[in-house]
């Protein structure tokens, strides 16, 4: 899936944030684990949803964009919850279409 950090609430501030980490398979496209700030915009505008990581003390501590979730398999769809469970410890991983609605439990 393609997705991509876009706020970093607990290292904000800090040069080592994580804005900007992208997906395993879009990291192998670009060479790289993150994309470069010059694409950035385009990418949120591309994307249909927003997603957001949780601690298990429903602390947030990330936001970001990913394309056509609901046509993902489940592993897919949680690749980002999987990426920050291993990164931050991360638990929870809610999300909806970009900028509408209620924010669900994936």
């Amino acid at each position: 899936m393609l997705w991509m950090i876009t706020q970093d609430i607990i290292n904000a501030g800090d040069c080592a944030n994580w804005v900007g980490r992208c997906g395993a398979a879009m990291a192998r496209d670009l060479g790289a684990a993150r994309v470069p700030e010059d694409e950035r915009a385009q990418l949120v505008a591309d994307c249909d949803y927003e997603f957001r990581l949780y601690d298990g003390d429903d602390h947030l501590y990330y936001e970001g964009v990913c394309k056509e979730l609901d046509q993902q398999d489940g592993e897919s769809a949680f690749e980002p919850l999987d990426w920050a469970q291993t990164d931050a410890g991360c638990t929870t991983m809610k999300y909806r279409k970009k900028g509408l609605g209620v924010w669900q439990t994936l």
